[in-house]
């Protein structure tokens, strides 16, 4: 597993004036597949199962989000909402 994978999805962070600002249709499950073939997916779903358990990981030591807005928690909440978006949507299968 690549925790490093993570850094994809936490792109969207330096953007995001709030986590909460982040929000998933139904035309985000489609974009996604179309933007991202299943075995990039599959390793992104692998490191957010990480992330759902190592929540007091320091997700902020990745290079480039060291300065990044958010506190730690709030990026734990931004990834554990991917996560379920994943989860709900399939998105690590087919």
């Amino acid at each position: 597993m690549k925790k490093e994978a993570l850094m994809d999805p936490m792109y969207r962070l330096h953007y995001l004036q709030s986590v909460d600002d982040q929000q998933y249709h139904k035309d985000s499950a489609k974009s996604y597949r179309r933007d991202y073939e299943l075995k990039e997916r599959q390793e992104i779903f692998e490191a957010l199962e990480w992330a759902m358990e190592n929540p007091n990981y320091d997700f902020k030591s990745f290079p480039t989000y060291e300065d990044v807005r958010h506190t730690n928690a709030e990026i734990f909440r931004f990834l554990k909402g991917f996560y379920e978006f994943n989860k709900e949507n399939k998105l690590n299968e087919y």
